[in-house]
């Protein structure tokens, strides 16, 4: 089960992965500044999502970097009174180089809303001759160091511990690897469908957490697109004068934790290019400003949510089939949505 040292590591390290936009681990550390090659990669996913049931999929997968692996295990750890079904935990006697182990671990009884931690355990063994071979063609290692990594090559007598503590949200609309307070939500209505956008508390600057609250009140009164305008404005302003990083709430007594301020102003950006094109409906030249922001911009946590934003504005734009793929596209990066899901479906009816 999750430990209170773990929960202190997720809001340090698993966050900022999830910001950086992946769920993949690092290699086996030795020390700080020798470590040895790459061996492992794992990814993880939530791929099914039914709030009415309470049940839930997740997919882990574990390869091989350039080398095969023996003595495979995983197991994924809910909190009570959350039950998995099936073997919870999974095991493979091997695996061969540049293949994938894919794990699927399905649980019932999660109620709504979640907003926790769950606990992977992954371990595997890398192969010995394969690590001394990449250890070999590491340029920058002294005849020292390589005999120290050797040496720890040679005590590896057990598989190696790879899992991750995973900050885990679930409502009524998704499920995702991502704390409540990095959500985009759906909280600017356009027809039948809703715009995602991130309006989180700010623990600090102060004069960020005001200008946030301004936008936040505008979007929830029946304002005109200039008072929105004021307070997107009012944001830029507050950013200009923040210093490296911002202070996000995370709620539930959690501490707050920090966004990287590049991080904060991309996913504003998409905020504010998002409103753009929803107070400018039938622009063509917002719309493709949007398009182009969500094609070029760095994969990231904002990433599904604007690929969800022009779908929706495309829907409303009567661009079908691009709103079908943009629809898509969220989908692929957050696959337990059934709230983009039935958008998704619904213009699928309408063939």
């Amino acid at each position: 089960m999750l430990t209170t040292a773990l929960k202190r590591l997720g809001t340090t390290t698993a966050l900022l992965l999830g910001i950086a936009g992946g769920l993949v681990s690092s290699a086996f550390a030795i020390t700080p500044d020798v470590r040895l090659p790459e061996w492992h990669a794992l990814a993880v996913r939530v791929t099914e999502w039914n709030p009415a049931k309470g049940e839930v999929a997740v997919e882990s997968e574990l390869r091989g970097c350039g080398m095969p692996l023996t003595e495979l295990s995983a197991e994924l750890h809910w909190p009570e009174p959350v039950r998995p079904l099936g073997s919870a935990r999974q095991s493979a006697p091997s695996l061969d180089a540049g293949k994938t182990w894919a794990v699927r671990h399905v649980a019932a009884g999660v109620a709504v809303p979640f907003d926790g931690w769950l606990e992977l355990e992954v371990a595997a063994r890398p192969d010995a001759r394969a690590l001394r071979k990449k250890l070999e063609a590491i340029a920058t290692y002294t005849p020292a160091m390589r005999r120290v990594m050797n040496a720890e090559v040679d005590a590896i007598a057990a598989p190696i511990p790879v899992g991750r503590s995973l900050p885990f949200y679930a409502d009524k609309n998704i499920a995702v690897f991502m704390p409540k307070s990095l959500l985009f939500t759906p909280m600017a209505c356009l027809g039948e469908r809703a715009l995602h956008l991130w309006v989180p508390e700010i623990a600090s600057p102060a004069a960020l957490a005001g200008a946030i609250g301004k936008l936040r009140a505008s979007l929830g009164t029946a304002g005109g697109p200039l008072v929105l305008g004021d307070a997107v404005k009012a944001v830029d302003e507050a950013m200009t004068a923040a210093g490296d990083a911002v202070e996000v709430a995370c709620g539930s007594g959690n501490p707050p934790f920090l966004v990287p301020l590049n991080v904060f102003r991309e996913a504003m950006s998409l905020n504010r290019a998002v409103l753009a094109a929803a107070n400018e409906r039938g622009s063509a030249i917002a719309l493709a400003r949007l398009d182009r922001l969500v094609r070029q911009s760095p994969p990231g946590f904002a990433t599904p949510f604007g690929w969800a934003n022009l779908a929706v504005l495309q829907a409303e734009a009567g661009l079908v089939a691009r709103a079908r793929d943009s629809f898509a596209k969220a989908l692929e990066l957050i696959p337990a949505w059934p709230l983009v899901r039935g958008w998704r479906d619904g213009l699928e009816t309408k063939k």
